[in-house]
C-alpha cells in the first residue's frame, strides 16, 4: 500500500499540521499582545484628592471662598503627586485622570450609604496631607 496524496491519512496528517502550526503562531501572537503590567502604586495622594476636592466644592458651594481655595490647592497638589505616582507605575496620564475620579465617585456615594467610613478616610487625608490652618 502506497501513500498518495489523495490518501486520507496524508490529508489527516496535513490537517493536523496545519490546525498546530495554526496554534503555535496564535499563541504567539496572544503573547506578544499582551497588556503591560502596572506596578503597584501609592494611591493615597489620588484618593485624597478626591476627598480635598469634594470638600472644596462643598465650601464653594457654602460661599466661603477661603476654605475653597485652600482646598483645591491641597487637591491640585495631591492629584498631581497621584498622577506621578501612578506614571511611574506604568499607568498614563488619562488613566490617572480616570481612577481619581473613579475615587471622588467612590466617595461621594460613600459619604451618602457610610458616614464612617468616610470619616475614616478623612482622618487618614488630615492626618497624612494635612491642609495649613485656614479658619481665621
Amino acid at each position: 500500500m502506497s501513500l498518495s496524496f489523495r490518501s486520507p491519512i496524508y490529508t489527516i496528517a496535513i490537517f493536523c499540521l496545519l490546525i498546530a502550526f495554526g496554534m503555535y503562531c496564535g499563541a504567539s501572537r496572544a503573547v506578544a499582545t499582551e497588556k503591560p503590567v502596572h506596578k503597584p502604586f501609592d494611591d493615597r495622594p489620588m484618593l485624597c484628592a478626591a476627598y480635598y476636592g469634594h470638600l472644596a466644592q462643598g465650601f464653594k458651594d457654602k460661599r466661603e471662598p477661603k476654605k475653597a481655595q485652600a482646598y483645591q490647592a491641597k487637591f491640585r497638589i495631591l492629584y498631581e503627586r497621584g498622577i506621578k505616582n501612578m506614571i511611574a507605575g506604568g499607568s498614563t496620564r488619562d488613566e490617572a485622570h480616570t481612577m481619581t475620579q473613579k475615587y471622588a465617585d467612590l466617595l461621594g456615594e460613600l459619604a451618602l450609604k457610610q458616614a464612617a467610613e468616610v470619616r475614616s478616610i478623612a482622618s487618614m487625608c488630615q492626618r497624612e496631607f494635612p491642609v495649613p490652618t485656614i479658619w481665621n
